[in-house]
């Protein structure tokens, strides 16, 4: 069945991979998230510096399509770009017994999307980034462990130059 909750991801769930974690408890009228900057500093890169997800598809999950990622976003208050635009990515990896190293697990396809952060500072955004089955990377199904990875891609038509809170991130089947 469609649009299934598979996972509730928080920013205490996240774990960093080998560029490290975006900024991690920024406080925002909200609660507390992680801060994605409208650039990457050295030595880190867009592709290096994300917040990796790690859950478990229940075996009655079919995802007859694929999963979709609802990411739940606010400005940074000290640093917003209110009604600007921003894109994350979205890419999906399969868990298993040959699974060595995070960065390169992810040979299946960026899904992205471009986000207009409100016009008020300080007020929740969804954003919703589908991924089809063959977007993802090994063997992604039900009764399987996956790797989310979350980051924002400034090389892709970002026009935000603040900082943008990931509060949580909701995955679903689709």
């Amino acid at each position: 069945m469609a649009s299934e909750a598979i996972a509730t991801l928080r920013q205490q769930d996240a774990f960093p991979g080998a560029g490290g974690l975006p900024a991690p408890n920024i406080a925002t009228n909200l609660g507390q998230g992680l801060g994605f900057p409208a650039g990457m500093p050295p030595p880190f890169t867009a592709q290096t510096c994300a917040a990796y997800f790690q859950f478990y598809v229940p075996a009655a999950i079919g995802l007859a399509t694929g999963m979709t990622v609802i990411l739940i976003l606010v400005d940074d208050l000290a640093n917003p770009g209110a009604g600007l635009k921003a894109t994350f990515d979205v890419q999906f990896a399969f868990v298993g017994s040959t699974t060595t190293e995070l960065d390169t697990a992810f040979s299946g396809t960026n899904d992205s999307a471009q986000v207009t952060m409100p016009a008020t500072s300080g007020q929740l955004k969804t954003q919703s980034i589908a991924a089809i089955n063959a977007h993802m990377a090994g063997s992604v199904a039900a009764s399987s462990w996956v790797l989310l990875r979350v980051r924002r891609n400034p090389a892709s038509s970002d026009t935000h130059t603040g900082r943008i809170i990931h509060r949580a991130a909701y995955v679903m089947n689709t």
